[in-house]
């Protein structure tokens, strides 16, 4: 697993088809120690962040899947399962409801 601190110079290294070049560098650069048909590369990231903002998604996807696993995640899903803590809502939420009217 490579996690990635997003920092000046790899500001955009979040994006889908930026994360599925890196992948393919990785593979690259491990040579025959990633054995396809039996190793792995799978490919996270937020998909209603950038679906609806880029051309191409849909392609984007089907290329990631051609070699990769591509794990498409829904911000709203984590806070869907958030809520269903007991008192969630309440404590930090509500808690902070003035902040988020001010517009921040």
């Amino acid at each position: 697993m490579r996690l990635l601190e997003k920092t000046d110079k790899d500001r955009d290294i979040s994006f889908p088809k930026h994360l599925f070049n890196f992948s393919r560098k990785i593979k690259e650069e491990l040579g025959d120690s990633f054995e396809q048909g039996q190793d792995e590369m799978i490919v996270v990231f937020d998909g209603d962040v950038f679906e609806e903002r880029n051309q191409g998604y849909d392609e984007l996807i089907k290329e990631i899947e051609e070699n990769d696993i591509a794990a498409i995640s829904n911000p709203n899903f984590e806070l869907f399962l958030c809520l269903h803590i007991e008192g969630f809502y309440e404590k930090y939420i509500k808690s902070r409801k003035s902040f988020y009217e001010k517009g921040f």
